[in-house]
């Protein structure tokens, strides 16, 4: 028995996922911003929010805050949350899409664009 692969479609499938990946990861950033998630007073530590997606081929995107006091205003429990600007801000923005109410959000959008691009 002889077994050829399709090494170009083989790609394609690639291709596609590391997209999907990296446009889910983008749709989640949209989404903490317009849920308005993340603290904010002038604007820094929401802004500083970018997808990483050097390890998007392996599978892996990550949502950074490139910001030197994003670890303190995460972690920090003596820290007052301000929500005139943002009324749902809080701490630990993120574990709304780990373990919260949008914890299903991140696959549904992946599923979503893939599902599109491997029309």
């Amino acid at each position: 028995m002889r077994v050829r692969m399709n090494r170009a479609g083989i790609k394609k499938v690639n291709d596609n996922v590391k997209n999907a990946l990296i446009e889910t990861g983008e749709a989640i950033l949209t989404d903490m911003i317009k849920s308005q998630i993340i603290p904010f007073r002038k604007g820094d530590l929401q802004k500083s929010h970018y997808v990483d997606d050097k390890r998007a081929i392996q599978g892996v995107v990550k949502l950074v805050a490139d910001t030197a006091y994003a670890r303190k205003v995460f972690f920090d429990p003596e820290l007052t949350i301000h929500t005139d600007k943002n009324p749902n801000a809080r701490q630990r923005w993120m574990e709304v899409y780990t373990t919260g109410s949008k914890k299903n959000l991140p696959i549904e959008y992946f599923a979503k664009f893939l599902k599109r691009r491997m029309e």
